[in-house]
């Protein structure tokens, strides 16, 4: 009786050892789709934290108090393009254009210095539990950096090709 109580025992542990390799591996993959519920639910809370910094930020920076406005922005347009981060608490990277005849550098400087404020009117605007940290990033298309790249190039090129036509070699 005992052997058999051995024998039951040893076939239930093998069974779970079984059931916990098959909990513990990785979701399949299907192509770019999550299936892992975790990191589903995750990528959705991210979405939509994302969603509300870029609605609340453009909220300030358009209809905010005179003393950011006017007095501390001096009148800067600055439209959100994206907000970017890792994840719901990493530092949100906002990324935004000017579309006012502002100095761009000074604009940054402004931003940088203003970003503490706007993270605490998000935090009381938007009901955050932890708001996480803010930086703004401003926004360069990729057309631009691809045709900056593209005239370093075209320099180079024309420096190595002689006034008179004709290639020499490098």
């Amino acid at each position: 009786r005992e052997e058999l109580e051995s024998r039951f025992r040893a076939r239930i542990r093998q069974e779970k050892l079984e059931n916990a390799r098959i909990v513990k591996a990785p979701p399949p993959k299907v192509g770019d789709l999550v299936t892992d519920p975790i990191e589903k639910h995750v990528n959705k809370r991210l979405l939509r934290q994302r969603s509300k910094i870029q609605n609340g930020l453009e909220e300030f920076l358009t209809r905010n108090s005179a003393q950011i406005l006017c007095e501390f922005l001096q009148g800067v347009a600055i439209s959100i393009v994206k907000v970017r981060a890792h994840s719901p608490r990493a530092t949100q990277q906002i990324y935004y254009s000017i579309t006012s005849d502002h100095d761009p550098a000074w604009v940054q400087k402004q931003l940088d210095v203003l970003s503490p404020k706007l993270r605490s009117q998000l935090a009381l605007k938007e009901n955050f539990g932890m708001t996480p940290n803010i930086r703004f990033v401003p926004y360069t298309h990729a057309q631009e950096v691809r045709r900056d790249h593209i005239w370093g190039i075209a320099r180079q090129l024309q420096e190595r090709i002689p006034m008179g036509g004709g290639f020499k070699p490098s």
